[in-house]
């Protein structure tokens, strides 16, 4: 994807933060009007088990094996 095709995401990251919750990663890039710089803007969310496998498994990142144990 590029700057005119939509949003360039990239650098997707899970990490755990507790027994059942998980903090997930993101930046995007975003452009200024008339600017050809790229200004990366980072999200972050915290979520569940579920929550962490459906992000893990629609950007096709490897499973934590935290994750798996809980399968």
């Amino acid at each position: 994807m590029g700057r005119f095709r939509g949003a360039n995401v990239h650098g997707y990251a899970v990490t755990r933060i507790g027994t059942d919750h998980w903090r997930l990663f993101w930046a995007v890039d975003r452009y200024y009007s008339g600017s050809r710089l790229r200004h990366p803007v980072h999200y972050r969310r915290d979520t569940d088990d579920a929550g962490a496998l459906r992000f893990v498994k629609k950007h096709k990142l490897p499973i934590p094996d935290a994750l798996l144990a809980v399968l």
